[in-house]
């Protein structure tokens, strides 16, 4: 407080870094702000205020300042080049003179935490990642100090995270058959009293081909924001993360039928219950229903009730399902239990 009064009358300049990691002083921050006037404050005077995005950071702070942005890079590699072109690292004083310990953004506060990046740094931060050209960082040799003047991610010999997300959309986008026709499924399976089926495949398609879209478009938009063609959204970085962490896009499971598999299995499972309707569009009902390969099941089973009751002329709220285990084979006709459902 003494230093932002001292700087309020001399005209000097006053820096507050990590404001967010202090939410107890933030009102106090907010009333000094609303006391600085034209007539108390010294033209030359300047707060300057470093935070994170915080909910408990002053709304009127925000308001009555210049904001300014950084965002911070994506992936470990580009943290690490830009650590390296910034002030004072890009500096050759900086490496010949600072021999002693760092504080990192004042995250270290425990002692034995301390300890532990030291001891780290000693591996890392010596003499012979320069002098000794087959210095590694590791016992068997894949990670190295790569030879001066040169910038590579040293080894491993591994794909950038761009690259790996590039290649695996490039994959699934290959795999990925064409929408369902609609129009022409309606034409050969049209609407029809006695066979609800053909309503129950229509649907299908439909909202597969929700989905579809969905999975294709994003996939093609990512591949474009990583060539900087069109901008990085919220979504699409989303759909990075979940792409290099082996999970579902939520932009995927907001149009998805429910799954908990992880993406490669996700993909496999797709494929397999878009073949599912297209067998069924190609060459009929099938013998034997893939019931867990349906978006909704519920709307086959309510399907299945209805041509029961309909063939047989009952009340379709007086039927329910009866089970019995059959063997797992392919059949040739629909299994009896199947067809029928009991009064």
């Amino acid at each position: 407080m003494k230093l932002i009064e001292d700087a309020r009358q001399l005209g000097s300049w006053v820096v507050l870094q990590n404001c967010h990691l202090a939410k107890s002083w933030m009102p106090t921050l907010e009333k000094v702000c609303e006391e600085l006037t034209i007539d108390n404050t010294h033209a030359d005077f300047r707060l300057w205020l470093t935070s994170y995005p915080a909910e408990h950071f002053p709304v009127m702070v925000l308001q009555n300042g210049v904001k300014m942005t950084n965002e911070p890079p994506k992936g470990l590699k580009a943290n690490i080049v830009r650590s390296y072109l910034s002030d004072p690292l890009c500096e050759s004083d900086f490496f010949e003179g600072c021999m002693k310990p760092c504080n990192y953004g004042g995250r270290v506060t425990d002692d034995w935490d301390r300890r532990t990046l030291v001891t780290i740094l000693k591996k890392f931060y010596c003499i012979g990642t320069v002098d000794d050209d087959n210095y590694c960082f590791d016992s068997v040799g894949i990670y190295f100090a790569p030879p001066e003047g040169t910038a590579q991610v040293s080894g491993g010999g591994g794909q950038s995270s761009e690259d790996v997300v590039e290649s695996v959309a490039a994959d699934i986008l290959d795999r990925l058959p064409k929408n369902f026709d609609l129009v022409l499924a309606r034409q050969r399976y049209p609407t029809m009293y006695e066979q609800s089926m053909n309503t129950v495949l229509v649907q299908e398609m439909g909202r597969f081909n929700a989905l579809l879209s969905t999975i294709r478009s994003s996939l093609i938009n990512t591949k474009k924001a990583i060539k900087g063609l069109v901008v990085m959204s919220a979504e699409l970085e989303q759909v990075v993360n979940s792409i290099l962490q082996g999970k579902i896009p939520a932009m995927w499971m907001a149009k998805s039928y429910p799954s908990l598999k992880p993406l490669g299995s996700y993909v496999s499972d797709f494929l397999q219950r878009l073949k599912f309707l297209q067998d069924w569009y190609d060459k009929g009902p099938p013998n034997v229903f893939w019931i867990s390969g349906f978006y909704f099941t519920q709307a086959f089973l309510t399907g299945s009730q209805q041509n029961y009751a309909r063939k047989y002329t009952i009340p379709v709220d007086l039927l329910v399902f009866d089970y019995q285990i059959l063997e797992d084979k392919p059949y040739a006709e629909p299994p009896k239990m199947v067809s029928k459902l009991t009064a």
